[in-house]
């Protein structure tokens, strides 16, 4: 594991999510799996399921599912059904934003990255207002610090004549 220094700052600012089209595809259609993937990079202990990237990702899907649901449920009619429908959408929303907000914390101890000066770009406002841009920013910055990042292949051109 490396360590920067204690003012360092993310390698990648929270709207480039295209800066590495892989992580932006599997954070925004499989967020359980990259979910997953960071927590599974943090120290045993530092969190729920840190450690444990399979553990991580379940119960980030299992919100995810509960959050189909209750849509689902707000969606079909009643005054009733709309009601619980909407406060269990508004429920699962804050679990996931709580969520990533902790392992987002997490993460900026991890590598000493130093604290927003503003309240607006915090852990919190951040992961509830856009967390799979939080998302796609924490797996770039694992992929940089931990030198996991996929390099592109290269591809070898047949010669087009052959000389004999």
């Amino acid at each position: 594991m490396s360590v920067a220094s204690p003012s360092s700052d993310w390698d990648a600012g929270l709207c480039d999510c295209c800066k590495e089209p892989g992580t932006c595809c599997l954070v925004f259609w499989c967020p359980c799996i990259a979910y997953g993937q960071i927590v599974g990079t943090l120290p045993k202990g530092s969190m729920c399921c840190a450690g444990d990237s399979s553990s991580a990702a379940a119960g980030y899907c299992g919100l995810e599912v509960l959050g189909c649901l209750f849509n689902n449920l707000k969606r079909r009619g009643g005054v009733a059904s709309q009601v619980v429908g909407s406060f269990g959408e508004a429920g699962v929303d804050v679990a996931e934003g709580s969520l990533v907000a902790v392992s987002r914390n997490r993460l900026r101890k991890k590598y000493s990255i130093r604290e927003p000066d503003d309240c607006v770009h915090s852990d919190c406002v951040v992961a509830f207002c856009c967390s799979r841009c939080a998302m796609c920013q924490e797996e770039h910055e694992i992929h940089v610090r931990e030198g996991t990042r996929r390099k592109p292949k290269t591809v070898l051109n047949a010669p087009t004549t052959i000389k004999m």
